[in-house]
């Protein structure tokens, strides 16, 4: 579809953008990459491929209706706090709903009641909060544009769901994108609307760790406690310490810099543990620093005009550019932007900042 598509720009002689010719070339060094590096040739083409032309695609439509986009991304919200929900009053249900691959120890209510943390479908707490986290900007620029009744319901349900994955930089990442959105609306807003967001999501926090006995200083003292926090980063030398995983594995990236080194980096990692916890160094490792570049490049390209045009950007532009950069600041704490499917949304909201909206119905 995407070549397709790209034959019907030239055959209309219409203008094809840098961005989409270094996507392109993204995409040939990632294929290249996978064919000489990869065992599992099929799943990993599964887990970046579609993504880039997601991106290829909607980058070269111009009659992208952002109200169209904002009905669907809001099904998909209902979707996702119904899913979560779902999962922490009926957690047995719920496996027995996607039995098709949750399984054994596997099982997401298994994961659920050891470690007490929310992972929906998506199998992992972090994966989870980055979904919620990058929503979080369309519930925002929904609630402060229209003020309706649904969309602070969305937004508390959704800051409860958040709140008991227990990710700590989703949550972050939720609090400076709040702050963001506040300040682009400065001008229209009134600071009650702004007192009702957060009491709504404490109150709802505190409501559903009251229906499972949770004590509420102990759920929240794995976010607040700054000695657990020091511990992951500094002290710790193990496979959940970040500074070390990275002193580890970035000799690896100078062996390997211009197509990666795969799944190599695995072997790198004590007891053969998969996660990097950093989806900008495991891009890096696995596809190398030629395929970071352009991958950077495309982000500067999109990111600068919405940073310098700030107040004049177009709300729906604003909240997709919060959503992607979203996901990428808890990949700088996660291996999340490395997940097919969170990859494949990333891709699909930094491809809704190319359409010039202003000129829509």
């Amino acid at each position: 579809m995407s070549i397709l598509r790209i034959s019907d720009h030239v055959a209309k002689k219409q203008k094809i953008t840098v961005e989409i010719k270094v996507a392109g070339f993204l995409f040939g060094l990632i294929a290249v990459a996978i064919s000489i590096n990869f065992v599992d040739k099929q799943i990993e083409v599964y887990n970046y491929i579609p993504g880039i032309l997601v991106y290829v695609v909607l980058s070269l439509e111009n009659n992208l209706n952002y109200k169209f986009l904002l009905r669907v991304i809001t099904i998909f919200i209902s979707i996702q706090i119904f899913l979560g929900f779902l999962q922490y009053f009926f957690p047995k249900a719920f496996d027995s709903i996607f039995s098709f691959y949750l399984h054994g120890d596997n099982a997401a209510s298994n994961y659920h009641r050891k470690i007490g943390r929310l992972t929906s479908y998506w199998l992992e707490a972090p994966r989870y909060a980055t979904v919620l986290a990058s929503l979080f900007p369309f519930l925002f620029y929904k609630y402060f544009k229209k003020r309706k009744f649904m969309y602070i319901t969305l937004i508390v349900l959704s800051a409860s769901l958040l709140f008991l994955t227990f990710t700590r930089v989703a949550l972050f990442s939720t609090i400076i994108v709040f702050v963001i959105v506040i300040i682009y609306f400065s001008p229209k807003i009134k600071l009650k609307s702004v007192l009702f967001v957060l009491f709504g999501a404490v109150v709802g926090y505190l409501l559903l760790n009251f229906y499972l006995e949770y004590v509420p200083f102990e759920t929240f003292q794995r976010i607040i406690d700054p000695v657990k926090f020091q511990n992951e980063l500094l002290d710790k030398y193990d496979n959940y310490n970040r500074i070390f995983i990275l002193i580890q594995l970035f000799p690896l990236t100078l062996k390997f810099p211009v197509l990666g080194s795969g799944r190599l980096y695995i072997d790198y990692l004590l007891f053969n543990f998969s996660s990097v916890h950093n989806s900008i160094l495991q891009f890096i490792l696995m596809f190398g620093y030629l395929s970071f570049i352009l991958f950077g490049y495309l982000i500067f390209r999109n990111l600068k005009p919405t940073v310098l045009n700030f107040f004049k950007t177009h709300s729906f532009v604003l909240a997709s550019t919060l959503a992607y950069c979203s996901i990428l600041f808890i990949g700088l704490f996660h291996g999340v932007l490395l997940d097919g499917p969170i990859n494949l949304f990333f891709w699909f909201l930094l491809s809704l900042t190319t359409n010039n909206y202003e000129t829509n119905s």
